[in-house]
């Protein structure tokens, strides 16, 4: 029988050994002139947040970065670089460029995503090269046998449902409300347990009761506070969706409106 300290080494020494995915790094720039920096900002938090949505939990067995460049010559003109670097090696199947002449926000948005999906293209087919191959030898077909069959091999990964990524406020809301439901755990076991009698205390023994009503106040309103946290960190990733600049062309002039309905 193995004793308690033995299974939890095990558990231990197996958890270290296995591989954990990496995953993918997103680095978004913007190079503007002095004239655009307000508008180069917006675009550079549309682009990061389109980029975000687009990787969602995409991660890799080596480190991996894909990095994405925006030059504003002019509002409503782009230019767009797409590049990935693995294991600090770049990807030259990964490149893209791209110029938007007279684009608006979500034309610009709409060339992320392919530009993306031939990012995390290029990271599975350079990471299926760098995977030995499987050199077993099929045996020959026998007599009133069925033929041998190459082996497809793996299925191609499907992409998962992509999750909106959570903003700093949102972290630290999530991290408030764990630390709330623990606090409130506390706080309702030293309710329960009430006070305690000790004959040797004068005063009659110990009561927990106003320690666990004080946790209960506080982990409420941690709770609260992270509910409020996250709540504000939702609706500052929806406004990033929905923003105005000023467009100007050679021959129109008028203002950009991007949303999602």
């Amino acid at each position: 029988m193995i004793s308690p300290i033995s299974f939890a080494a095990l558990l231990l020494v197996t958890t270290w050994s296995a591989p954990s995915p990496n995953p993918v790094e997103l680095e978004v720039e913007t190079k503007q002139a002095k004239d655009f920096r307000d508008h180069a900002k917006l675009v550079r938090d549309n682009v990061e947040f389109r980029a975000k949505e687009k990787l969602g939990d995409a991660s890799t067995q080596r480190p991996a970065r894909v990095r994405v460049v925006v030059t504003v010559t002019t509002v409503g003109r782009y230019q767009l670089e797409v590049t990935t670097e693995l294991d600090g090696k770049p990807l030259s199947d990964a490149v893209v460029t791209d110029a938007c002449e007279q684009c608006l926000m979500d034309d610009l948005l709409a060339r992320v995503d392919p530009a993306i999906e031939r990012q995390m293209e290029a990271l599975r087919a350079a990471e299926q090269e760098a995977t030995p191959a499987d050199d077993t030898p099929v045996p020959p077909a026998t007599d009133g046998g069925p033929a041998p069959h190459d082996d497809p091999g793996p299925a191609p990964p499907v992409d998962e449902p992509r999750r909106v990524p959570l903003l700093g406020l949102g972290k630290a809301g999530i991290g408030l409300l764990a630390t709330g439901a623990v606090g409130l755990g506390v706080g309702i076991g030293l309710a329960v347990a009430g006070r305690r009698l000790d004959r040797d205390d004068e005063r009659g023994g110990t009561d927990f009761r106003p320690a666990g009503y004080a946790t209960l106040g506080v982990s409420a309103a941690l709770l609260v506070t992270g509910a409020v946290l996250l709540g504000v960190d939702r609706g500052r990733a929806r406004r990033l969706r929905n923003a105005a600049a000023p467009l100007f062309g050679p021959r129109f002039a008028g203002i950009v409106v991007v949303g999602r309905f």
